[in-house]
């Protein structure tokens, strides 16, 4: 039902004033931000495996549209029923496309559409099996929504509701609640050069 929700608010978003993002230019400024997230949801992967937290950090610059984000995310899953399934390493790279909306009071509201690489790297070494089989990668698809607050100059502080869908077989779904603060600067004049 939540799923369906986000949909709704994020071609709303995107469909709202593109005339708007046209009015920005590609690369202009650069974002940095790092956070903490939760995986608060629960499904058939919680029955084996217990994933709270984690970090994450990324990259977000002005696009045509929008924007783009490029990010990793970090978290350590650990096994409920060793050795039966081993810990492991959850590594997610992604890419986020979104649009950002002013709101009153310094306030700024994102959706997102996001596309990513999920890896699981298995750490067990109670099994004796071929290191290539520790390691797992499959495509990751998902969306979110963010609200930030600008604090003061150009640092924020930001919250999100984060929702992926991981194609392992069988695929599994995980929604993360993110808490953090990014800073805001103009890009360097020879990365604009480069980009035209």
């Amino acid at each position: 039902m939540y799923k369906n929700i986000f949909s709704y608010i994020l071609i709303y978003f995107f469909c709202l004033n593109l005339n708007f993002a046209q009015e920005k230019f590609p690369f202009e400024n650069i974002k940095i931000g790092a956070g903490y997230l939760y995986n608060f949801n629960k499904n058939e992967f919680h029955k084996y495996w217990h994933s709270v937290e984690g970090l994450s950090g990324y990259l977000q610059t002005p696009f045509y549209l929008g924007y783009i984000r490029l990010g990793l995310n970090y978290s350590y899953c650990v096994s409920i029923d060793k050795p039966a399934q081993p810990d492991f390493n959850y590594l997610v790279a992604f890419l986020d496309w979104g649009e950002e909306f002013e709101l009153p009071l310094n306030f700024k509201i994102s959706p997102y559409g996001k596309f990513g690489m999920a890896q699981m790297d298995f750490i067990s070494p109670e099994m004796f099996v071929h290191e290539g089989f520790l390691i797992e990668r499959e495509l990751l698809l998902g969306f979110g929504v963010e609200l930030s607050h600008k604090l003061f100059d150009e640092w924020y502080i930001f919250s999100k509701i984060d929702y992926q869908k991981v194609y392992f077989y069988p695929s599994f779904e995980l929604t993360y609640f993110q808490i953090g603060i990014s800073h805001k600067f103009e890009s360097p004049n020879w990365l604009m050069e480069f980009m035209k």
